[in-house]
């Protein structure tokens, strides 16, 4: 056993949003905690999301809902104390039809539906809601240093833990993500392949859009505070995750459709990651291999949206409350 982990109530497996903030409610608890992963920041898959607050491609809905709520109150709080981190943005989702009440307004203070003139062509119907975006990568950053400074230690293995027994330690909260169709044999399990642009910011962007009428190339732009990420693709069970052109190509003519302003965007970098889906979010306890595991995962496109109210659940599996 890694000396690091001896002497530990609990080990959080998993780098990404979902370990980090489970590993900060649990260190505010006063829970001693250890993270262990094969990846952390700026190698995960979360330092290559949008980080835009909106419950996208995940399941089931009842829940979502009220972890998405708690996710909200956490980043609203952080927006008045680190707006380098966290920020509140207009975000319009528009459809092609005519909709009604967003599912997940409960979620949010308020919402709006778009007035005909702020639609763009083509265009039936949409929201508008003020919600949070984060930089991603600062915010990994800047929840390890957090971490770090309350005594969380942190552990880089040198391949994907393959056991739980191999850990020994009493309680380990699994935040594996596409890691946990290995680590536990989980079959639900599968990859969400996304590619995103990441472009200069224009006068001309400032509000975040997302179309998802097309369930494998969904549209969105979520400016940010020196730069936009344009998006992307979302095809289930595609482990690619080299650069594809004709991606990169359809990102920008669907982007551009929505804010012309972008055709001619300075692209600074493209990215691939595979975002972590299952059927539904898996958040519950078992015995596995003799240990006490609580297993957070399978949060598709909505990592960071659920992330803060994942980890609370999480933390009162492990604290009985």
């Amino acid at each position: 056993m890694n000396p690091l982990i001896e002497e530990t109530d609990v080990v959080v497996l998993g780098g990404g949003v979902i370990g980090l903030t489970t590993a900060q409610v649990l260190a505010e608890a006063g829970t001693t905690v250890v993270v262990v992963a094969d990846r952390f920041s700026p190698g995960t898959t979360s330092d290559v999301a949008a980080a835009i607050w909106y419950p996208y491609a995940v399941q089931p809905r009842e829940k979502v809902l009220g972890w998405s709520a708690q996710s909200v109150q956490r980043y609203r709080a952080m927006s008045v104390d680190q707006p380098d981190i966290v920020r509140l943005v207009e975000f319009h989702e528009l459809f092609r039809s005519e909709v009604g009440p967003p599912w997940w307004e409960a979620a949010v203070d308020s919402y709006r539906f778009l007035d005909p003139s702020e639609l763009p062509l083509g265009y039936a119907a949409g929201y508008a809601a003020m919600v949070p975006v984060v930089e991603s990568g600062r915010f990994l950053t800047h929840l390890r240093n957090r971490l770090q400074a309350a005594g969380v230690r942190f552990v880089q293995s040198d391949s994907p833990v393959r056991s739980v027994a191999d850990l020994g330690v009493p309680v380990v909260i699994n935040c594996t993500g596409l890691g946990a169709a290995t680590l536990c044999g989980d079959p639900e399990v599968f990859a969400i392949r996304g590619q995103v642009l990441r472009a200069r910011l224009t006068a001309g962007c400032r509000i975040s859009y997302a179309d998802d009428s097309d369930e494998s190339a969904p549209t969105y732009i979520i400016p940010r505070s020196t730069d936009v990420i344009l998006g992307g693709t979302a095809t289930v069970g595609d482990e690619g995750t080299e650069v594809r052109d004709a991606d990169t190509e359809s990102i920008l003519r669907r982007c551009s459709a929505l804010v012309p302003d972008l055709s001619n965007a300075e692209i600074l970098e493209i990215k691939v990651g595979l975002r972590p889906g299952r059927t539904r979010v898996r958040l519950e306890a078992e015995e596995l291999d003799g240990i006490r595991v609580i297993h957070n995962y399978g949060h598709g496109g909505a990592g960071f949206t659920l992330a803060w109210g994942c980890a609370e659940a999480a933390a009162n599996l492990v604290l009985g409350t």
